[in-house]
Order: structure tokens, then sequence, then C-alpha cells
């Protein structure tokens, strides 16, 4: 009885959603309609940020409701993140209203100077702290009775705890992060030791899931030094190529690190 009940709380929460889901569905396609707009001109910026903000909750659940039901949950953390990627993409990231005659201009660091986006900075900081907290939340949800009992749960730990991050920092050029206030030199700062400590984190993970465990037997080399030298060659061509796309090498020194790196491979 207990888990039928359990059950049926699951189903009222998906269909709850799936309610969400077509009523913004129906307020998209009010917005549509010109008679609402001469009607009812002031409702309808009210309508287009409800939209806005809300869409991507409801959206990401019932979406990774129907991946996971195909695919099972064992990675359903991953494509919650995904998900909600996309969703931000479309939807999160600061958008000037349609239905209003003054534009604003995205600067980096924050600088907007006129507020007309459509969401607010709270809406805004809701949608980014989603897209990075959400999937850690619901893979704690899923294995909370064996998080770290293996290396393996520790390191899809790290990894859903660090690949939104990588992603919101691929799209912050286009106002991810305007919503902190931040001046643009402390903002590049802040995304700079973002970018190294979630790509690192992510490269450890990505060479104890894929390196050792499933080509392990192309290393010939016998332990210790198999994992020092793995672990030594690819944090040095990481490090290079942050080095290289952040711009902090010279001519010379990317003609002598990329001949060191052939040599190397």
């Amino acid at each position: 009885g207990f888990f039928l009940l359990r059950a049926s709380w699951w189903n009222a929460l998906l269909i709850y959603n799936m309610s969400i889901v077509i009523v913004l569905m129906g307020t998209w396609g009010s917005l549509n309609f010109k008679w609402l707009h001469w009607q009812a001109s002031h409702i309808v910026p009210v309508m287009e940020r409800v939209l806005f903000t809300a869409v991507m909750f409801p959206t990401a659940v019932v979406l990774t409701w129907a991946v996971t039901g195909i695919s099972g949950f064992r990675n359903a953390p991953f494509y919650l993140c995904i998900i909600l990627f996309v969703l931000y993409v479309l939807f999160g990231l600061p958008r000037t209203s349609s239905f209003r005659q003054e534009r604003s201009t995205i600067h980096r660091g924050g600088e907007v100077k006129r507020g007309d986006f459509i969401t607010g900075s709270v809406e805004a900081a809701a949608q980014t702290l989603s897209v990075v907290l959400l999937p850690t939340i619901f893979y704690v949800a899923l294995h909370h009775a064996v998080l770290f009992s293996t290396w393996e749960n520790i390191t899809n730990l790290l990894a859903v705890i660090c690949l939104p991050i990588v992603l919101l920092r691929m799209v912050s050029s286009k106002g991810a992060f305007w919503w902190t206030g931040l001046s643009s030199e402390a903002l590049s700062r802040t995304e700079v030791v973002m970018t190294v400590l979630s790509t690192y984190t992510l490269l450890g993970c990505f060479e104890y899931r894929v390196v050792f465990l499933s080509f392990n037997s192309l290393v010939t080399l016998l332990p210790p030094w198999n994992y020092i030298v793995v672990t030594l060659a690819l944090y040095s061509v990481h490090t290079i190529l942050i080095l290289h796309f952040s711009g902090r090498l010279g001519s010379q020194s990317r003609f002598a690190l990329g001949s060191l790196a052939v040599l190397g491979a």
C-alpha cells in the first residue's frame, strides 16, 4: 500500500509539471495573437516574463522523465544537466523584451545600461543556480546510500558538480553571470578560477573512468608508472590548451610547446 501511495505521489508530481508545461504553451500561444496586444498591452510583458522565468523547470522535469524512461536512471543526473543547459541557453540568457520599445545592451561583467531584460536578476540567479545545483541534488538523492562507497560513485559526483560549471562558462560571454553585478575584471578572474578548477576535476574523472577503466590494457607501463605518466601527459596537454586559448602564450612559446606535444605523442 505504501509503495502504491509513493508511486501515486510521483505520478501526481509528473502530471503537475505536465500541466504547467501545457499552461505555458497556452501562454506562448496567447502572445502570438495581436488582439491581446491591442486589448491588454500592459499584460503582455508580464506574460512574457512569466513564460521565460517558469518554462525551464517543468520542461526539464518532463524531458528528463521521458529520457530516463527509455534509458534508465543510471545517467539521469547527466541527462538533467544537459537538458537544463539547453533550456538555459534558450530561455535563461539575458534577452530584451519583444514587446518593449527600448533595448538593453549586454556588457561583460554585468554592466547593463537599461533594465528592460525579460527576466530580472533574481530570476536569472535562480535559473543559473538551478543548472549548477539540481543535477547534483538529483544524483545525491538517487545514490545517497552508496554515495562514497566506491571511487566510481565519487568521480560521478565530482563530474556532475563540475560539468554544469564548464557548460555555463562556455556561454559566459553572452551574459550568463550578468546578475552577479561584478565588474568586468572581477568577473573575468572568477571565470578563470571556475574554469581551471572544474576542467581539472573533470579531467581527473575522465582519467579514472575512461582511461584506466576502459583502456588500461593499452597502457604498457607497470604501476605506479602508468598512473604517473598518464596523469602528467593529460594535465600537461590540458594546461597548454588552457594557456593557449586564454592568450597567455606567445608565438614562440606556442611553437615550442606544440613541438614538445608532437614529440610526446
